[in-house]
């Protein structure tokens, strides 16, 4: 089995779940997991909201 094309996807998935676990994020990060700066009008605007639900 050694050599074969799923052995190389395999060892892919391997590793991204090892880098995961160390805490290190490569090309499995999504939107969520990059930085957004907000202006000083859309930070405001979400605190309002948010002070305003509860």
């Amino acid at each position: 089995m050694s050599g074969s094309p799923d052995d190389a996807a395999l060892t892919d998935d391997i590793e991204s779940i090892r880098a995961l676990g160390e805490g290190r994020i490569g090309e499995t990060a999504g939107p969520e997991d990059v930085e957004h700066e907000l202006s000083p009008e859309e930070d405001a605007a979400i605190e309002d909201e948010l002070k305003h639900r509860g």
